[in-house]
């Protein structure tokens, strides 16, 4: 019922055939896991019946570079009054709720997360870069409607 760290980092462990041992840094999300099953079952390139976020995580998995540190997530389930979502990408996490003030972290300069630079001019490209992204994948009015619908 938060995007701090502690509560959404959560280690994801894979092992068998081709998979190298070791860690890997960058963030995923649940979206990620049906791609990864699909490119593991060599499917990657099936036709589904709806597009799906996430990318698969085997390439890394197998010892390649990836570029992409990223999750998207977001909360509409027990004791939600309103939508939250969290965008983490690279070294920022983003998380937005209307009911809240926005938070913005530099989740390696802050592991705590405790500086919350939303308000700072140095921040403000990036904080409103994740704003719009967050109002472009979501209709907010539409899901605080379901939501209240079923309180």
């Amino acid at each position: 019922m938060t995007f701090f760290e502690r509560s959404v980092r959560v280690p994801m462990v894979m092992a068998g055939l081709g998979i190298v041992p070791g860690e890997i840094a960058n963030a995923c999300s649940v979206v990620d896991l049906l791609p990864t099953f699909l490119d593991i079952a060599g499917q990657s390139d099936m036709k589904l019946a709806q597009s799906v976020d996430g990318r698969s995580l085997l390439p890394s998995a197998q010892g390649n570079q990836e570029d992409t540190c990223e999750a998207i997530a977001e909360y509409l389930a027990e004791m939600a009054a309103d939508p939250v979502f969290m965008i983490r990408r690279g070294d920022m996490k983003y998380i937005h709720c209307d009911l809240d003030p926005p938070q913005l972290y530099d989740v390696v300069n802050d592991p705590e997360e405790l500086t919350n630079p939303v308000t700072d001019p140095a921040y403000a490209t990036v904080a409103k870069s994740f704003t719009e992204e967050v109002n472009l994948r979501r209709d907010l009015s539409m899901l605080r409607g379901k939501i209240h619908t079923f309180q």
